[in-house]
């Protein structure tokens, strides 16, 4: 997840920001590097759901992506779940 493909990532979770309830997971298992406008994108995301009750949910992070949630403090702002199934149960019903 990297600059080049942060807009389409915003275009496509637009139209869910006017839906509710705003309950998020995104399996990030295909992803092998985040930088730091993709941290952002994330960020920023978080940051538009949580004032209207929204949760957000990441799961599947492989070593690299979850090294780097660490080295940036930010696995203490996300939720982070090993994967799907587990990540799917913490947003209960």
């Amino acid at each position: 997840m990297t600059a080049q493909e942060v807009p389409e990532f915003k275009k496509v979770l637009q139209p869910y920001l006017k839906e509710e309830p705003l309950k998020f997971v995104f399996d990030l298992r295909h992803v092998s590097f985040v930088d730091s406008t993709g941290l952002g994108a994330l960020i920023s995301f978080l940051r538009k759901i949580e004032p209207k009750g929204g949760k957000m949910v990441l799961a599947n992070l492989n070593a690299e992506v979850q090294s780097i949630f660490e080295i940036t403090r930010l696995h203490k702002l996300f939720r982070i779940s090993l994967n799907l199934p587990e990540a799917l149960e913490s947003h209960g019903p």
